[in-house]
């Protein structure tokens, strides 16, 4: 029987057992298996976000005045507060902070990485072309290769993961890696009545593993994304920019999101959770994991509802969620996923042969998963 949405567990409910798969860390030398080949996992996590706090109770009252349901737009999105950047913030800068602090988490120095990449999901920093070429400078390494991927807006980063995975594994592919992301909102923060946005950066080592004889802790098991093109056109920042075209003006600080096409808009709302979860079911299916034995369900901070939305439809237990991250720093585009697996295993007991799937989407069109073995 599927839990609905109205069943949620209470905040005293005590967590219920969660079945957990036999591990070849867990295995006799004797049980466990030949050499598995090239595994990617994480070796560092690390997030980093501005200390001034908005409360999103004031941004409703200062940016949307009118909204008569304010109190209501608030309990949707879930978000008490979002960080804001200071006036020196720039996107490379949140995302050289958050480095840094995945490369202290990983116990590395920045010499040892071979590659830093970026994830595209917004403007980069006005004084730079190349983030990741910034960030490598300011945390004083010399990778061999620095270059951006994702463009595949908030799910910009299960994106990077998605294509980073092969190229990792490859003959001549980099063996560790540095990803992130950072972001500073242009302009208002709200886009109603689907999110609000908030700055930060994140980042993950990525270190690949070859011939093992068991997985490593946080060895990725799968990555994907899912894309529904027809649902492109719905809304985006070029509905704002076309605007600003017609009006004679171009001003970065007046960019933003706008619907310019209210049928698709309304057929992404219908159909947005079902590709989601069809990705999400998709996903454990190829790794053999059932979606009840996941032991944490992390959906990024469009809505604190994603992961319940989910949970709906492909049977997950709602107290496998973990939505703190959308408490207390908003959506930070794709800076989410990052963000998130450090707030997790810095704020829960996260043992060897837990499952964790991240899952996020971007502008209804993209939904990426990606799949983690503790």
């Amino acid at each position: 029987m599927r839990p609905k949405l109205d069943e949620l567990p209470s905040p005293t409910e005590e967590r219920r057992p969660i079945p957990r798969a036999p591990s070849q860390l867990a295995m006799p030398k004797s049980e466990r298996v030949a050499p598995i080949g090239s595994v990617v996992s994480i070796r560092g996590v690390g997030a980093h976000f501005p200390a001034t706090e908005v409360s999103t109770e004031r941004l409703i009252r200062e940016e949307r005045p009118g909204t008569l349901f304010g109190k209501k737009l608030q309990e949707l999105i879930g978000c008490r507060f979002v960080r804001a950047a200071g006036p020196t913030d720039t996107p490379s800068s949140l995302a050289t902070q958050a480095a840094r602090s995945a490369l202290e988490s990983a116990g590395l120095e920045p010499s040892s990485l071979d590659a830093i990449v970026t994830v595209g999901c917004m403007l980069s920093d006005v004084d730079s072309w190349s983030m990741p070429a910034k960030v490598a400078k300011e945390i004083g390494a010399t990778p061999r290769e620095c270059f951006g991927i994702g463009d595949a807006a908030c799910a910009g980063a299960y994106a990077a993961i998605r294509a980073l995975l092969p190229i990792m594994c490859a003959p001549s592919g980099p063996r560790r890696v540095l990803v992130g992301a950072g972001v500073v909102m242009p302009g208002g923060r709200f886009f109603p009545p689907a999110t609000v946005f908030g700055d930060g950066g994140g980042a993950w080592i990525l270190e690949r593993h070859d011939n093992l004889r068991r997985t490593p802790r946080f060895a990725i098991v799968g990555a994907e994304l899912h894309t529904c093109p027809e649902l492109v056109d719905a809304f985006g920042p070029m509905a704002g920019m076309n605007i600003l075209r017609a009006e004679g003006r171009l001003e970065p600080r007046w960019w933003t999101f706008v619907i310019r096409d209210h049928d698709a808009f309304a057929k992404l709302r219908r159909k947005n959770f079902e590709l989601g979860a069809k990705a999400l079911a998709e996903a454990c299916h190829r790794v053999d994991w059932d979606p009840e034995s996941l032991t944490w369900l992390v959906p990024d901070n469009v809505t604190f509802r994603v992961g319940e939305e989910l949970c709906v439809r492909i049977g997950i237990p709602f107290d496998r969620i973990f939505k703190e991250g959308c408490a207390h720093h908003g959506h930070a585009f794709a800076v989410d996923m990052f963000a998130n697996l450090a707030w997790l295993m810095d704020r829960r007991d996260v043992r060897a042969g837990d499952r964790i799937a991240m899952i996020g989407m971007g502008v209804g069109q993209h939904w990426g998963v990606v799949l983690i073995q503790a």
